[in-house]
């Protein structure tokens, strides 16, 4: 016997070993993975993508130490001045799982509430729908089914509409449509109705198995099983079309069966072995919300001024004078920075943007920039600061992660759209990537401080992997995501259908 016959005899056995657990497999995985091109075409798609967009005057700056002192704030996590549907007003995290604080910039008075006032304002300005259509509003810490893990923001509102396109029982047919609003970034974190979260969850339940998440050991053990029979299919399925390329085959399914393998199984391998590699990758991920938040930072010598500071800022709101011009600065927040110094860090708007760009899917994905080179401030003494981003970021990375302090970043980058490494799920453009010598790289965001991401040096490789032969994230500058998507569904429906020619092969065979 010689060496082509015996591969094509072992092939053949191997083939039809594992063609009932690998049947099982393909359909779970194949038919799970047609689900989520489907939620991105028919969910619901918001009116805009970009944050409220407000100005805000040195007046405004200078009520902040008076708001701070007349409420007895001594410490936050984060201060910012924020848009609202009452003007510009100035937002308080004084606990990170609890609604934050809004205080007026004319009268210094907390407004209560105004946490889920400000969803509802949020929730109307992305959807397009009045606030008066608003039937529920909820508080949410908890990631679940229609808010998975992989939205990484939390606490977030979840606001709902009934969505009464053309009745007043299940509107479309999709129902209820729901909003997950991050009021500390004025942020749509998330956008779904009863028809999407019920792919969403089919997704879960077939593609990741999140049904055994209590017992994850079990799952992953599982999962990589079924992958592990579909990877021995493939490979046996290649051997014999290499050990029997020159039969010659009446069947024409058999046939058809053979050339579409040809086809598949290298788009197959790469499926299996990058959906193997991410599982193991995030097998024992126990920090899902990726998101650390700066530790809350004393405000004693913003609001304890000596006599004569407490005396220009006085003057200086009365006349706008006394700190320097804000040019349309669209985001102001306070900022504790080198050598433990209060600053206040303003964004100043990009001078041109394309009114269209805010409304399309493909931008939200790609990503937006809103932001030139921001200028910084010192809080007390209200002059201009050598301070940028990149200075700033650095620090607070040594200054609030251990795994900085250690070495000064080898290089760093601004990112000002999503991509391979830092993906639009993080809501944050612009961050700054701080690569270290280990390996590792921090994302930090300039405007709240926070580390929005880490990637150690194991998972970049894994992260290139999955978003390119997984996701095929390398096709989307070239085609788009929708001819990206519909090359996809074609062609896991290919492999679905060589899946189908195989099983009734095999059943004609026994019978």
């Amino acid at each position: 016997m010689n060496i082509r016959t015996q591969l094509h005899r072992q092939g053949l056995r191997a083939h039809r070993s594992v063609i009932w657990i690998a049947a099982f497999a393909l359909l779970s995985f194949c038919l799970s993975g047609l689900l989520h091109p489907l939620m991105t075409w028919t969910g619901p798609r918001a009116a805009t993508y970009i944050p409220p967009q407000s100005n805000f005057s040195p007046a405004e700056l200078n009520s902040v130490p008076r708001i701070l002192k007349e409420n007895q704030i001594e410490a936050a996590h984060l201060i910012k001045l924020v848009p609202s549907a009452q003007g510009n007003l100035l937002q308080v995290t004084t606990s990170t799982m609890q609604p934050r604080r809004y205080f007026s910039l004319s009268n210094y008075q907390e407004l209560p509430l105004q946490d889920e006032q400000q969803a509802r304002w949020l929730a109307s300005y992305y959807s397009g729908r009045s606030t008066n259509e608003i039937v529920n509003v909820s508080l949410q810490t908890e990631f679940d089914d229609a808010y998975p893990w992989v939205n990484r923001l939390l606490p977030v509102y979840r606001v709902q509409f009934l969505d009464s396109t053309t009745d007043t029982t299940n509107g479309d047919g999709n129902g209820t449509l729901t909003l997950y609003l991050y009021t500390e970034l004025n942020a749509l974190a998330g956008m779904t109705n009863i028809w999407r979260t019920s792919l969403q969850r089919a997704f879960a339940w077939l593609h990741t198995w999140s049904w055994l998440d209590n017992i994850n050991a079990v799952r992953v053990i599982f999962m990589l099983s079924l992958l592990a029979s579909l990877g021995i299919m493939t490979l046996a399925g290649m051997t014999l079309l290499v050990a029997a390329r020159k039969r010659k085959i009446q069947s024409t399914v058999r046939r058809w069966h053979r050339r579409t393998g040809g086809l598949v199984s290298l788009l197959l391998l790469a499926f299996i072995s990058s959906g193997s590699w991410h599982l193991i990758q995030y097998a024992d991920a126990a920090d899902k919300q990726a998101l650390q938040t700066v530790p809350a930072f004393s405000l004693s010598t913003l609001i304890n001024p000596s006599e004569e500071e407490d005396e220009w800022i006085d003057k200086s709101k009365q006349d706008n004078a006394g700190g320097p011009t804000l040019p349309n600065a669209n985001s102001i927040s306070l900022i504790l920075g080198p050598e433990k110094k209060l600053y206040y860090r303003l964004g100043l708007p990009q001078e041109k943007r394309s009114p269209s760009s805010a409304k399309t899917h493909d931008h939200h994905i790609a990503g937006i920039s809103t932001e030139r080179p921001a200028i910084y401030i010192d809080a007390i003494t209200h002059e201009k600061a050598p301070l940028t981003d990149e200075i700033l970021v650095t620090y607070l990375a040594n200054a609030n992660h251990s795994s900085a302090r250690q070495a000064a970043p080898i290089h760093t980058q601004k990112l000002d759209s999503f991509g391979n490494g830092y993906d639009f799920r993080n809501k944050r453009l612009p961050v700054w990537r701080l690569d270290y010598a280990s390996g590792e790289s921090i994302f930090m965001d300039p405007v709240t401080g926070m580390r929005v991401e880490t990637i150690q040096q194991s998972a970049r490789a894994e992260s290139w992997v999955f978003s390119n032969l997984h996701k095929w994230n390398g096709l989307t500058p070239i085609s788009g995501r929708g001819i990206r998507d519909l090359l996809m569904v074609l062609c896991i429906t290919l492999i679905v259908g060589l899946m189908l020619g195989g099983i009734w092969l095999r059943l004609t065979a026994k019978s």
